[in-house]
Formats: C-alpha cells, sequence, structure tokens
C-alpha cells in the first residue's frame, strides 16, 4: 500500500525551494469553497475575510492526527481577535505606539512558550498591525467575526478529512533569552513603525506597520541572509492584490483567483523560500483595498503602496541595525573597561 507520510512528501516536491503537497492543496481547496461561493454571489469583502480566516489553518497545515489539528481553530481564532485588537489600539495614537511594543514582545515570549506560537507569532502580530487600518471597532469586529468563521470552517474540514501515517512536523522554538531578546527587536519595530505611519499620515496605518512585522527578524544576520527573500515576496504579494483591483474582473474571476491563492498557499506552506508571506500580503491588502474602494469609490494607487511597504521595510532594517549597534558596544565594554583598569 502506498502510504503518505509527511517528511517523504516534502522532500519529493521540493523543487529549486518550493515545496508542492498534494494533501495540503486538497486541505486549501475544502477551506475555500464556502468563501468562494461568498464570492461568486457578490459577497466579496465576506468571502475574502472568510478566506482569510483559513489561512493560519493552510500555515499550520494538516497533521497527520486528529488530535494534533487543534492548532488550526487556536491560531485561527487569534487570527481574527489580532485585527479587533489593532482596531482598539488605533483609537488614540499613543495607545497604539505603547500598545504595538507590548503585543510584540508578548508574543515573543509566547513563541518561545508554546511551539505552535511560532507559527501564531509569523501571522498574528502582523494582524494586530493590520487592524491599525480600521477606523472603527464596529468594523473590525465584523471582520474578526468573519475571520473567526472561516478559522471554525477550516477546523471542521480538519476534524472530517481522515487521518494519516506521518510525524506532526516540529516547529523551532526559541529559548527564553532569545525570546526576550527578539520581543524587544519586535515591540520597538512595531512602535516605531506604527509611530511613523501614523506621523506620515498614510492611507493603510497598519500596512506599513505590517510590513515591518513580517519583515523584521530575530538578529541582523537572520534579517541580511533571509530577509532580502522576504522583502521581495512581499512587495510581490502587495502588488499583484493592487494589480487584481486595477484590472477590474468579472466577480466569477476573482473567486477563482481568491481560492487558487488560498490552495497554492496551503500547498506551498512548507517551501524553504518565503512564498508564504506573498499570498498572506495578497490576501490582506486586496480586502483592504477592496474594502475601500467599495466605501468611498477610490482607485487604488499602486505607487503609493509600493512606498508604503518600502518605508515599513527600511524601519525593520534600521531598528534591526540599531540594537546589532547596541549589542556590539554592550560586547566591547568589558574589554574597555578591564583595559582601563591594567
Amino acid at each position: 500500500m502506498n502510504v503518505f507520510r509527511w517528511d517523504r512528501a516534502q522532500r519529493d516536491v521540493i523543487r529549486g525551494g518550493i515545496a508542492w503537497n498534494w494533501r495540503f492543496a486538497g486541505f486549501g481547496a475544502a477551506m475555500g469553497l464556502v468563501a468562494v461561493v461568498m464570492v461568486f454571489a457578490g459577497e466579496v469583502l465576506t468571502g475574502t475575510y472568510l478566506l482569510i480566516g483559513s489561512v493560519p489553518a493552510a500555515v499550520v497545515g494538516l497533521a497527520p492526527q486528529r488530535d494534533a489539528r487543534r492548532p488550526v481553530l487556536i491560531v485561527g481564532v487569534l487570527f481574527g481577535v489580532s485585527i479587533l485588537l489593532g482596531s482598539i489600539l488605533a483609537v488614540w495614537v499613543p495607545l497604539a505606539v505603547v500598545g504595538m511594543f507590548v503585543v510584540g514582545y508578548l508574543a515573543a515570549q509566547v513563541a518561545a512558550w508554546k511551539p505552535a506560537g511560532v507559527v501564531a507569532l509569523s501571522v498574528i502580530l502582523p494582524l494586530t498591525a493590520i487592524g491599525l487600518t480600521y477606523q472603527g471597532i464596529a468594523d473590525s469586529a465584523k471582520v474578526a467575526g468573519l475571520m473567526i468563521l472561516g478559522a471554525i470552517g477550516s477546523y471542521i474540514w480538519a476534524l472530517v478529512l481522515p487521518e494519516y501515517e506521518g510525524d506532526v512536523p516540529q516547529q523551532p522554538q526559541m529559548t527564553p533569552a532569545e525570546a526576550k531578546r527578539y520581543g524587544l527587536v519586535l515591540g520597538v519595530a512595531g512602535a516605531v513603525s506604527t509611530l511613523v505611519a501614523f506621523a506620515l499620515d498614510v492611507d493603510f496605518v497598519g500596512w506599513l506597520v505590517g510590513s515591518t512585522l513580517l519583515v523584521i527578524r530575530p538578529t541582523w544576520d537572520l534579517l541580511s541572509a533571509r530577509g532580502i527573500g522576504r522583502v521581495i515576496s512581499v512587495i510581490v504579494g502587495g502588488v499583484a492584490a493592487a494589480l487584481l483591483l486595477l484590472a477590474d474582473l468579472p466577480t466569477p474571476a476573482i473567486a477563482i483567483v481568491l481560492w487558487l491563492v488560498l490552495v497554492t498557499m496551503a500547498a506551498t506552506s512548507a517551501s524553504r523560500w518565503y512564498v508564504t508571506p506573498a499570498f498572506t500580503s495578497f490576501l490582506i491588502l486586496w480586502a483592504l483595498l477592496y474594502g475601500q474602494a467599495e466605501r468611498n469609490g477610490v482607485k487604488v494607487k499602486l505607487d503609493e503602496r509600493v512606498v508604503d511597504t518600502v518605508i515599513g521595510v527600511a524601519v525593520a532594517y534600521l531598528v534591526s541595525g540599531a540594537f546589532l549597534l547596541l549589542g556590539r558596544v554592550a560586547a566591547n565594554r568589558p574589554h574597555d573597561e578591564a583595559r582601563v583598569a591594567s
């Protein structure tokens, strides 16, 4: 009998850094069905937010055993709550700045405490930033509710789909010391980018801040080695979302595009290359842009979205570079004191 094994599947389908998992692709296709039907019916934003609620499940993947699939629901619910939290922080700029620092620091501690916290860190923190864009708690509560419904639907599919032979992939986990340092980096990056976004009065405050938090890494070495891939991924996803809106496609075509994005995101979630941020960026910015156009009749300004992304990425590099310099100064201080004493 040809038994599917999770670890073997990853090795067999990797081509140049891209991993394709057909089981996960099927999971993504199932998760997106209700959302796609909603978009087909003309409820584009409703369907989009339901689809975004399935993003955590696409990132986590379908674990071999059903009792190991609970993170699909937990992370998905937190996904929606994060949007609501961001909108609450946005009511007052000082609260937003301080709040993003606190959320960033605490998120890193959770990542060190629970293995699934690493996944939560990669999706929940940027979503809290995106929540800063919403100017009313009522609107964000509706969005959060739709995302949570999408997460619940994904979990139902996870329970319905059969178990298979394989091992649960282990997420890398930070030590408490690493989490404290990374928490400071995340917190400062979130606070600085929030302050910059509000000071520049950009249309999508959360997009600039979210770009920072999608790119930032625990150390300068990781940011330098892997950051460029994340930068390209975020920019590509954002530009693709803007182009989709500019294309003015009929609703059925939009539904198919969104469905294929979720399917591909789920299927390639184990890739070495940073493809997941591109899909996440695409879906979130598409929802923001479409919502603004639907409310105000505003056409998307592609150049402004690219500039917002570049500014957010620049903040990530500046903050990471500042921590690198501070670390070197702290490391050299004992040597300087010893030299003076001698």
